[in-house]
């Protein structure tokens, strides 16, 4: 069987913003994340729901990977899990785009 992928969503919002260096914008329902290359260009965005600290599910977590061009649910939890660095994730998501 596969493991599912849950994530925190407050470490997930933390490594966000300090470890992709994605602009916070908190909207009424969401927080959304905008990852812009030095030129300004939008790489990728995703959003993560206002309230108290909750875990992300399997689902939300593939759709967060897709929105930021990191390809796999796997490569968005090594990033928030540290096992991926900034420069990893900015190769994964420079390819996709």
């Amino acid at each position: 069987m596969i493991p599912m992928a849950i994530l925190d969503s407050e470490e997930t919002r933390r490594q966000l913003r300090t470890k992709l260096g994605c602009h916070e914008d908190i909207g009424k329902d969401h927080i959304l994340f905008i990852l812009r290359d030095t030129n300004g260009t939008i790489l990728g965005r995703t959003k993560i729901s206002h309230g108290p600290r909750h875990d992300i599910g399997d689902r939300l977590v593939c759709l967060m990977a897709r929105q930021l061009r990191l390809g796999t649910s796997g490569n968005l939890v090594g990033m928030v899990a540290c096992s991926k660095t900034q420069q990893e994730c900015l190769k994964i998501i420079r390819a996709a785009s």
